[in-house]
Order: structure tokens, then sequence, then C-alpha cells
């Protein structure tokens, strides 16, 4: 409104001017041209300043609407990275539940190797359920039957096939994956196998007999580590 007022302010100069010119020239002929340029000139003064004022007005403006559309782009960005984050909690929980349900799975593959593949039973739903690596058959020498050897990543089993029956003959560990009874495992030493089954009998063999099973576990060349672990039956199948 200032600027508007001083304006119009400047054309009633303008017009009492002009009039006293044209009074002036009525009164003296001998007004030149100059003076009349001298009124022009100044109304295009005051033309020019009222454009002046009026684009630094709509610059303000707009000024003013990036600013705007600058605070909105901060908000975006701020829900997108409070997003990001809940994202990367919810996929942190999802990978942690998926670790903890490998581990169950495993844990329990451990315990049905052990339930339905010992030596003396019969392994052939196990084999159904637990698709081996490798599998090999051959004429058994201890009757009509079939000797049959499953490998599997961290062990491997031995059966006696004969009329439909499938019985386990030994059992293998042979990798850090699967737990031997006890919980023995490959890597482990001579003093974790003593905290489990006691001193052997004879020392430096650590065979230990229960019924008609026994455990064997065969060291390195330290005489010291676990290199693989025997399960096997002490009779014959048949």
């Amino acid at each position: 409104m200032k600027h508007i007022s001083a304006a119009a302010a400047l054309l009633l100069c303008l017009t009492l001017l002009t009039a006293c010119g044209e009074n002036s020239r009525t009164d003296n002929p001998e007004v030149t041209g100059t003076e009349l340029t001298s009124g022009t000139e100044l109304t295009t003064d005051l033309t020019t300043v009222s454009a002046s004022e009026t684009t630094a007005t709509q610059t303000e403006a707009g000024t003013s609407a990036p600013e705007s559309d600058s605070t909105a782009s901060n908000s975006q960005t701020e829900s997108s990275a409070a997003a990001s984050e809940s994202t990367s909690a919810s996929s942190a929980g999802t990978s942690a539940s998926s670790a903890s349900t490998t581990a169950s799975t495993q844990k329990q593959a451990q315990l049905n190797l052990f339930e339905a593949a010992a030596p003396g039973k019969d392994c052939s739903a196990y084999i159904a359920a637990n698709k081996p690596q490798a599998a090999d058959k051959a004429p058994s020498c201890l009757g009509s039957g079939e000797d049959r050897t499953y490998t599997y990543a961290d062990y491997e089993i031995k059966s006696y096939f004969e009329n439909g029956k499938e019985t386990v003959t030994s059992m293998d560990v042979t990798g850090q994956g699967s737990a031997a009874p006890g919980g023995l495992r490959i890597g482990m030493t001579t003093d974790d196998i003593e905290r489990v089954h006691g001193e052997p009998e004879t020392p430096g063999q650590y065979t230990y007999v229960t019924g008609d099973t026994a455990v064997e576990f065969l060291l390195e060349g330290d005489h010291k580590t676990i290199r693989l672990i025997s399960y096997y039956l002490t009779v014959d199948p048949v």
C-alpha cells in the first residue's frame, strides 16, 4: 500500500505541473519544447519506478514458494528415512528368526539321525525322508541280502538290507556339522572324550562298548584331536 500511495502522489504532482505548464504556455508563448519533454520524461520515470516495484513484489513472492517446496521436500525425505529404518529393523528381525529356525531344524535333523539311524535300527524311513548325496549297493558277505552305503555331507550310514528290512550296521561322523552321542564332534580332543565317556580301558584306544553297539574315536597324528567318529554294531545284523 505504501508503494501505491507514493505513485499516486507523483501522478498528482505531475498533473499539477502539467496544468501549470499549460498556463505558462498560454501566458508566455515563448515556452520551449524542452520544458514539455521534461514532463514526458518524468511520466516515463514514474512508470518505470512503478514497474520496478511490482517486479520486486513478484520476486519476493516467487522466493517464498521454493522455500515452501524445500520444506515439503525435507519432510518427505525424513519420512522416507523413517520408513527405511523401519524396513531395516524388520529385515533384521526376519534374519534373526530365519537363523533361529535353521538352527532348530539342524538340531531336529541330528536328533532324528540318532533316533532313526542308530546301529541296529531299521533306517528305511530315515533314508526315504533324507535323500543322501550318494548311495551304493553291493552283495553282502553276511547273508543273501545287500550291503548299502549312504553318503551325506557330515556323516555316512552303512546298512544291511534283506527281506524288506534295512538295518544300520554302522554310522561314521566325518564332518564338524554333526555330533555323535554325547555331543562330541570332529576337532574336539581326547579331554572331551574322557569328559563324556571316561578314560578308555586301553590307553590311547578310545573305544567304548555298550551292549551290542560301540563308539570309537579315531585321532589325528597328534594323538589328541578327533578326526572320525565311528558308531557301529558289535554283532552281525542277521
